[in-house]
């Protein structure tokens, strides 16, 4: 028996399906904080690259805002809807409720002079424009994003959607160790389980991993994930031994 007996058929059956899935081509949904995009602290603008013939959705759903207004400083290559309808569009009740946003690229856009004063120098195009968003949050306060706009000439682009989340709330490095070492103790247990019920063979090639892994956690250098990866071993073997531990 060269593996881990009843611990490791899915993670084999996932690692097999993870081979086999077309991953090459595709298309990724880019999750960006809202500090990020408000540009906080003097931090530059997010630009987003409008492919030919595709859309890019941009949504706040996870941030828990709603799209008020939105502006577009040169519309003559891009075009934008949304979910609902935007106040000043619409005398509906509804309006200022939206909460996604889809960007295309116009087909056959035509260049006016009039319009280069709105544009920003783009990387590929030279057509780049700023787009300001006016949203409010939970409490009903106003907040404003702002993004450059890149009308690209490729078809393609690594994403076909942004999610705007929360920021990640601030834990004192105290507060994250002592998650770790709780994790880490879970695990521990979770092995120590997994022994006893003699679901493990110390001759698979899983095991030398997860006693780097052990090791690289117990370090407090690392991260879990961290020790995951740099260890090679698999996650869902981790998740498992955590499960069996903390119960």
């Amino acid at each position: 028996m060269n593996r881990f007996r009843a611990l490791l058929p899915l993670t084999a059956a996932w690692a097999s399906l993870a081979i086999s899935a077309p991953t090459a081509q595709a298309l990724q949904v880019l999750e960006l904080p809202i500090s990020q995009i408000q540009g906080r602290n003097g931090a530059a603008l997010t630009t987003l690259s409008i492919p030919q013939g595709h859309s890019i959705t941009l949504s706040f759903i996870a941030s828990g805002h709603h799209i008020q207004s939105v502006w577009l400083d040169d519309p003559s290559h891009l075009v934008f809807n949304t979910d609902t309808p935007l106040c000043g569009q619409t005398n509906q009740g509804d309006c200022g409720s939206a909460s996604v946003i889809r960007i295309r690229q116009l087909a056959n856009a035509i260049d006016f002079p009039a319009n280069a004063g709105n544009q920003f120098p783009g990387p590929n195009t030279g057509h780049s424009t700023l787009m300001t968003i006016v949203a409010t949050d939970a409490q009903n306060q106003q907040v404003l994003y702002s993004f450059i706009l890149d009308v690209i000439p490729q078809a393609t682009t690594p994403y076909a959607a942004i999610q705007i989340v929360p920021d990640k709330p601030y834990k004192p490095p105290g507060i994250v160790r002592r998650q770790v070492q709780t994790r880490l103790a879970e695990i521990r247990r979770g092995l120590q389980q997994a022994q006893q019920q003699q679901l493990i063979d110390t001759q698979s090639p899983e095991w030398p991993k997860l006693q780097n892994f052990l090791a690289l956690a117990s370090s407090g250098n690392l991260s879990l994930n961290d020790a995951i990866s740099q260890s090679g071993v698999s996650r869902a073997l981790i998740d498992r031994l955590a499960a069996m531990g903390a119960h």
